[in-house]
């Protein structure tokens, strides 16, 4: 579930994955968003309403299969108040517990909606994994995804879509993640196309359970342009890589995209 409002508090949305209706265009056992909204700041907020995404989600993908949401999300609001939200999207295994994974089979995807309807679905990136396991087999590990992270610069008006990915040069699970973004201009409707941000570096592979904030630091340059710098967290393990050892929480900084 996540929650998004636009800066002056005003609209909200509240979004979680499910699915409440098995007719229509979205037959089968499928995860979906479903939205709640309000515009008096939370004091109300309207029914839970399904989103049907699949003939948007072939479209975006150039695909024919049943899609599915995955297991996570995260969500922003932009300048014109409507809700972005970041999630995978897989062909759907009518399972509950079970994602078709490969980039044949898999995609991040912006979901744009009003809160009613979808207004558009752009595919941003095709994940080679989904999951991975942390740690060493003989003292304990946690699996890790994706990781979605949708950020926005205080107006609105850019946005940032994080995740965390393993390139497949390094491993064929998600257990070596890079940090992954695209960016939205919503003036122009233009995206970036998706950038490792931690391809070689001494980063690379590194950024396990990454975070990206909510909001972004914009530095306006000499020149005129903007510098959006979205800051991320990630775990270190130590030098054993044992989860049963001490962790380190560290920020990664420097990681920035010009409005150029």
């Amino acid at each position: 579930v996540a929650m998004a409002v636009n800066e002056s508090g005003s609209k909200g949305y509240i979004v979680g994955l499910g699915h409440q209706s098995y007719t229509g265009a979205d037959t089968g056992v499928t995860y979906l968003p479903i939205v709640m909204s309000s515009t008096d700041g939370g004091d109300t907020w309207s029914s839970p309403t399904q989103l049907s995404i699949s003939a948007l989600v072939r479209t975006a993908l150039g695909v024919t299969w049943n899609p599915t949401c995955g297991w996570e999300l995260s969500a922003t609001v932009d300048q014109n108040g409507n809700l972005h939200i970041l999630t995978s999207v897989s062909r759907s295994l009518y399972s509950f517990d079970t994602l078709a994974s490969g980039a044949s089979n898999m995609a991040l995807v912006d979901i744009v909606t009003d809160g009613l309807t979808v207004l558009s679905v752009k595919k941003l990136g095709n994940p080679n994994s989904y999951r991975g396991l942390i740690g060493l087999s003989t003292t304990g590990q946690l699996t890790s995804d994706l990781r979605p992270c949708a950020s926005r610069n205080l107006n609105g008006d850019k946005l940032f879509f994080n995740w965390f990915e393993t390139q497949s040069s390094l491993s064929s699970s998600n257990n070596k993640p890079d940090w992954w973004m695209a960016a939205y201009d919503v003036a122009s409707g233009i995206y970036t196309t998706a950038r490792n941000m931690t391809a070689g570096t001494a980063m690379e592979g590194k950024i396990i359970f990454g975070s990206a904030a909510s909001h972004v630091l914009s530095i306006t340059l000499p020149n005129g342009s903007t510098d959006y710098e979205v800051p991320v967290t990630y775990t270190a393990l130590g030098a054993a890589g044992s989860l049963a050892d001490s962790v380190f929480h560290k920020y990664l900084q420097g990681g920035k995209i010009n409005s150029s």
